[in-house]
């Protein structure tokens, strides 16, 4: 008895999962994270912050993070803000979590970051593990020492990352929003029924 609503619940799981992963625009690609050879770099005792544009305007649903193989078994503290512009981040963080360093997918549904595409989007990665360096220029990434004051800027390399986005809903202009042909047709036999299942019944009572 209990196998139908199991079954029922797993298909609500994978509609959920087709619904958060549709419209899907990974900053790297999650099926070939990073070309290789890239960096490994310390997580530890120096903090990274990535800045990259919202290619899209929606939910950003989920972030996976990626190290280099070998170390995917290593965990890192994570936070991300929506703005701030070129330069190092020191506060407004609305995202704190921890992620894998395999590319595992966060929900990040619960913190309801929505953003507009070409929204700035920054997320500071630290405290553990080895995150990924790729030769790539997705935006600008910062690095900073936990014993130095002063950040460093690089602009040919960029963290291993992908995201997760569900795209708002696509606006329809009421101009345009014409009935399909034979709709009213359609409308008025509704009716004419109706009225003819009214008068049926008035006459049973009768």
């Amino acid at each position: 008895m209990r196998i139908l609503p199991q079954r029922l619940a797993a298909a609500l799981c994978a509609v959920a999962c087709t619904q958060a992963c549709a419209g899907v625009l990974p900053v790297v690609d999650v099926n070939n994270p990073v070309s290789w050879p890239g960096a490994a770099v310390d997580a530890i005792h120096s903090h990274y912050q990535q800045h990259f544009s919202a290619t899209q305007t929606g939910l950003l649903s989920g972030l996976g993070i990626f190290t280099a193989p070998g170390y995917t078994w290593q965990t890192t503290s994570v936070k991300i803000k929506i703005g701030g512009g070129d330069s190092w981040q020191t506060d407004g963080w609305t995202a704190p979590f921890t992620s894998r360093l395999d590319g595992t997918l966060v929900d990040l549904t619960g913190f309801k970051l929505h953003v507009n595409a070409g929204d700035d989007i920054v997320f500071d990665v630290g405290g553990g593990g080895s995150a990924f360096m790729v030769q790539h220029g997705l935006g600008p990434l910062y690095e900073k020492n936990n014993f130095s004051d002063f950040p460093m800027r690089r602009t040919d390399r960029s963290l291993a990352f992908t995201t997760w986005m569900i795209p708002d809903p696509a606006a329809t202009d009421p101009a345009s929003d014409v009935p399909a042909p034979g709709a009213g047709m359609l409308t008025l036999l509704g009716l004419a029924m109706l009225a003819l299942a009214r008068n049926l019944a008035a006459r049973r009572v009768r």
